[in-house]
């Protein structure tokens, strides 16, 4: 529906007002959603913004409806001179380091990616002097799906040193559905020891997304792709003890299996009853038979855990008949 500026002004004190109810203010944002701006009310919401003198939340309300519709967008506004202006206006907020923080970062959000990429204006927004607009406009970035936003992500944390920045972006960053063909493609390169720390924590994040898509690489990426998955489960603690269970039983069995057959005398406790847990819970002829396999490789390197894997073998009998002749074959009999 087509509002008038009464309409929308009201809604915008809704939005900004620091005395209405959540539930006021969410009803507000919804009307303003569903409204058809005309040019005029456009206009006046972009004097709004660039008013100083107005209250910060009434700017940030106006940016956040300009952003919602981008009327520069509108095909039927696209002749409108006054209209097709606006992204320009806007990236001056958002480059004029002076302004108002809130206000600078509503503007970047209102402007959208396929701007700031098409004005080429990454460069400038990620060398700000404030923090928090790197932050956001790396989240900008990210909604990119092109690859190479995820290697202008990666090259920019690498060289970031403020953690408000690196920690809230990792997660994103390895949320991309480009993020491991690009990061293994960097790492291959003369100076991918450069990216490694950034693209190891970005992994860290979500580690076994992580293990999965790393393990479906291409074979071009072999050696790297190694390198990062052992530097990923160097040390083991229960979420990654359960993370290589996981991929195991997932038929992914390549590094997961070969880590931990290699787990030393301090994690393969952890390791053993995790194994327990699982079968029990699962109740699989195959996972018992993988289980058990896997378990009397620890029996043939710790003599001091015979007597615990000679007492779960006989509680996994039950699940898989293969469980008694794997035993027979290191003599246990029950």
């Amino acid at each position: 529906m087509t509002s008038g500026r009464e309409t929308v002004e009201r809604l915008l004190l809704a939005v900004s007002g620091e005395v209405e109810s959540l539930e006021s203010q969410l009803t507000a944002i919804a009307r303003l959603r569903k409204l058809s701006l005309d040019p005029p009310v456009i206009v006046w919401l972009m004097e709004i913004v660039e008013d100083n003198e107005k209250p910060i939340p009434l700017r940030r309300s106006a940016l956040q409806t300009l952003g919602f519709h981008r009327p520069w967008r509108n095909l039927i506004l696209f002749h409108d001179d006054r209209i097709h202006a606006l992204p320009d206006r806007l990236a001056l907020i958002v480059e004029n380091q002076k302004a108002d923080s809130a206000v600078r970062d509503a503007a970047l959000s209102a402007i959208g990616w396929q701007y700031l990429s098409e004005k080429q204006l990454w460069p400038k927004l990620l060398s700000d002097a404030d923090p928090y607009l790197r932050q956001n406009a790396l989240f900008e970035l990210l909604r990119n799906p092109d690859r190479d936003t995820v290697s202008m992500g990666i090259r920019h944390l690498s060289i970031e040193t403020e953690p408000i920045v690196r920690n809230a972006v990792l997660w994103g960053l390895a949320q991309h559905p480009h993020f491991y063909e690009v990061a293994l493609s960097l790492l291959i390169r003369t100076d991918g020891p450069v990216f490694s720390q950034t693209i190891t924590e970005a992994c860290n994040t979500d580690l076994l997304a992580a293990a999965r898509a790393l393990q479906n690489a291409e074979m071009k990426h072999f050696e790297v792709r190694e390198v990062l998955l052992q530097r990923l489960f160097e040390t083991l603690d229960q979420e990654r003890i359960a993370c290589l269970l996981r991929l195991t039983q997932e038929g992914r069995a390549g590094f997961a299996l070969r880590r931990l057959r290699a787990v030393d005398e301090q994690s393969v406790g952890e390791v053993i009853a995790q194994l327990d847990q699982s079968v029990h819970s699962q109740k699989s002829v195959e996972w018992t038979d993988e289980a058990a396999k896997l378990i009397l490789h620890y029996w043939d390197r710790f003599d001091s855990l015979h007597s615990t894997i000679e007492k779960l073998l006989g509680e996994w009998r039950p699940y898989c008949p293969k469980v008694s002749h794997l035993a027979m074959s290191r003599d246990i009999r029950f």
